[in-house]
């Protein structure tokens, strides 16, 4: 993950001498926090699996039933996610879409 944030820092660098290319100023900021946030979500999901595993005396492999419990922490791991991404990006959601997001968290 370092290494594509410093390759983005490069991309950066050898752009600053062009005036079209202004929108890259925080480029490297911002892709840094969102592979990092979602790096952290995968291990979080992994973790989380793990958890359950351990907790209910069964293997990944052999989930069965345990797997519903699994995709519903996921689904929640990826409503988290989605809202970070959409803050780190910056995104104008609008007043419906700020609605939303008030009443989620």
């Amino acid at each position: 993950i370092g290494l594509f944030v410093y390759a983005v820092d490069l991309i950066k660098v050898m752009a600053m001498g062009f005036s079209d290319w202004k929108y890259l100023e925080g480029m490297s900021h911002t892709f840094a926090k969102l592979a990092y946030t979602l790096w952290a979500a995968r291990r979080l999901s992994l973790f989380k699996r793990q958890l359950i595993c351990n907790g209910l005396g069964t293997t990944p492999e052999r989930m069965g039933r345990q797997q519903i419990l699994d995709r519903l922490g996921d689904a929640v791991l990826l409503a988290l996610v989605g809202v970070c991404v959409i803050d780190i990006l910056s995104v104008d959601l609008g007043i419906t879409g700020l609605s939303v997001v008030a009443f989620g968290g």
